[in-house]
């Protein structure tokens, strides 16, 4: 299902030694869950590369990078996916990706955390908190992230559509990786 998926180490100085990470990418998923004319309907962006290092116990100097490959969006069929990849929307042959990058982390408790970062969708950059539950057992961790954000705030759709998709997108993220 999935295609691609690359973890690439992030270069920090050799003082630093929080954990890198590799995602799997057939356990994977970058899903969002929207409304389109009262009911709910599921997508996913397929392709996107990952850089992780983070370490529970070393907050201070964890750093995430996602880079999602816009072309990889994935919705119900063909005719939709390109819609969806339409200047309208996506503009994806303008903004071929968009990019989630953090670097300050905040433990809320047991296995619960957020990542504050910036989120850039069609060239449009915001502030962006990603609540996230983690489990590490031995060398593989298991995070799964839920989080709401509005289409409008990036620019994503426009015109009539207003009628038919709510503004709000919820995101629907699991991602299993590997220590490396």
């Amino acid at each position: 299902m999935w295609r691609y998926i690359v973890c690439a180490v992030l270069m920090f100085p050799s003082t630093v030694f929080a954990a890198n990470w590799e995602v799997r990418d057939d356990e994977s998923r970058l899903g969002f869950i929207g409304i389109q004319s009262g009911s709910e309907f599921e997508g996913a962006f397929q392709t996107f590369e990952a850089a992780i290092q983070f370490d529970p116990d070393d907050l201070e100097h964890a750093t995430v990078s996602i880079e999602i490959f816009i072309d990889s969006f994935h919705w119900i069929d063909e005719s939709r996916r390109t819609i969806a990849l339409s200047p309208e929307w996506f503009a994806a042959l303008a903004f071929p990706r968009a990019h989630f990058e953090a670097e300050t982390f905040f433990a809320l408790g047991d296995s619960a955390y957020e990542a504050a970062g910036i989120l850039t969708i069609k060239g449009v950059s915001h502030p962006f908190v990603l609540p996230f539950e983690l489990v590490i057992e031995g060398d593989v961790a298991h995070m799964r992230a839920n989080a709401n954000l509005l289409r409008h705030d990036f620019g994503v759709g426009s015109g009539d559509v207003d009628s038919w998709f709510s503004n709000e997108v919820r995101l629907d993220i699991t991602l299993v990786a590997d220590r490396r």
